[in-house]
């Protein structure tokens, strides 16, 4: 017998889930997709659907401001929440990555991709940042410091670096497959 997926039953699921990423997710699939913008109140009912406090909507809106995801149009007493371009530009991107999904239908030319790597720990950020933005790109990690791609995602990975000021400490290598 098939599972009847319910709103409750996606809602429990959901317990654990980060605000930030609900956040992303909620203004990314339908508020930005449909140029609105939303107020504080609204986020916090139907953030609260999934289990997080008022609170934590609060400092989490007030986070995603002050890094340039978040941008606050007042209307007389009301601040309204929209996403920058910054945030649009990352959307996007996922959007790309998700559905468009440009490398899916090309074969795969037996080349390995590998990013390694040794940031500092004072750089500790950056190699956070790092790591999530690689594995965003489809890489994979074999240790710590070395990930892999059957994909070239080089001009990325050079973006990426420079953005974060690590490309001293980045390195890429190509490996074809022998096989066996």
């Amino acid at each position: 017998m098939a599972e009847t997926v319910t709103l409750r039953s996606v809602l429990q699921e959901a317990n654990g889930i980060r605000p930030q990423s609900l956040l992303f997710t909620l203004f990314g699939d339908y508020i930005y997709a449909h140029g609105e913008r939303v107020t504080i109140r609204t986020l916090i009912k139907l953030l609260a659907l999934f289990g997080i406090s008022e609170q934590a909507v609060r400092t989490t809106v007030s986070r995603m401001t002050q890094r340039g995801w978040l941008a606050a149009e007042r209307n007389g007493n009301t601040s309204h929440y929209i996403f920058t371009a910054k945030a649009q530009q990352l959307i996007q991107e996922g959007r790309e990555r998700i559905f468009d999904a440009p490398h899916a239908a090309e074969p795969w030319n037996q080349c390995w991709h590998l990013v390694t790597y040794f940031i500092p720990e004072e750089h500790r950020r950056a190699r956070d940042q790092f790591r999530r933005e690689l594995s965003w790109l489809g890489y994979g990690m074999l240790t710590n410091t070395v990930w892999v791609s059957p994909r070239d995602r080089q001009p990325e990975i050079e973006s990426i670096a420079a953005r974060l000021d690590i490309q001293n400490f980045v390195q890429t290598f190509s490996a074809q497959a022998e096989g066996f």
